[in-house]
């Protein structure tokens, strides 16, 4: 009965000591070095929400820290996401997502979406930075986004681009192509190297055209 009791608590809530996290399953199987969680699984900690159908919780230098997952959506404050797989460590609160990731980041009454094939995420410090083996796609309001690796900053709010940049803005009728860029999310402002930029502007002669028939 004693030893039930342990593994009942123990599914309720887990320390580290930065804090305390809380996790619960439909079932758990484990031993003093790891537990593993099966079916609805959910493991909160202050704003960090992860929800998947497995989990491996294990120690690390006796602190329950390591999490692996499979299939799994992950959600703070200020971003949520999802992937085929994460590490996330507990006490730092920096974790990989790998296999296609599908991110949502706060931008004040906007947005940035991100597709990319593996993410890093700090949560404390609010950073995050991806790479793709084609391009990584990212759309924030009417712009489209195309690169190779990003790094975004949510404090700075600076978006930094890097490898075959593509920025496309349909609605503004502008498209630059870049090595490197930064895009300011609070501004939408745009700086880069080595650019190449297309704008577009109305066809006067065929408006008027129409305007006389």
């Amino acid at each position: 009965m004693k030893k039930l009791y342990i593994i009942l608590f123990i599914l309720i809530t887990l320390s580290t000591f930065s804090g305390t996290f809380r996790v619960k399953a439909e079932n758990m199987f484990g031993s003093d070095k790891y537990y593993v969680l099966k079916g609805n699984a959910e493991i909160k900690k202050d704003n960090i929400t992860i929800n998947t159908n497995e989990a491996t919780i294990s120690l690390v230098d006796d602190d329950w820290r390591n999490l692996e997952s499979l299939n799994t959506k992950i959600k703070t404050d200020t971003f949520e996401a999802s992937s085929n797989k994460i590490k996330f460590d507990m006490k730092t609160e920096k974790g990989v997502l790998n296999g296609k990731v599908i991110t949502i980041i706060k931008v004040d009454d906007s947005s940035l979406s991100i597709y990319c094939d593996s993410m890093n995420i700090d949560n404390k410090n609010k950073k995050y930075s991806g790479i793709s083996d084609t391009l990584i796609e990212i759309y924030k309001d009417d712009y489209i986004i195309k690169t190779k690796k990003f790094e975004y900053n949510e404090t700075s709010k600076k978006l930094i681009l890097t490898g075959d940049v593509n920025i496309k803005n349909d609605v503004k009728k502008m498209s630059m192509k870049s090595q490197k860029a930064i895009f300011n999310t609070d501004t939408n402002e745009v700086t880069g190297e080595n650019v190449s930029i297309t704008l577009k502007i109305k066809d006067e002669e065929k408006n008027n055209t129409q305007d006389t028939k």
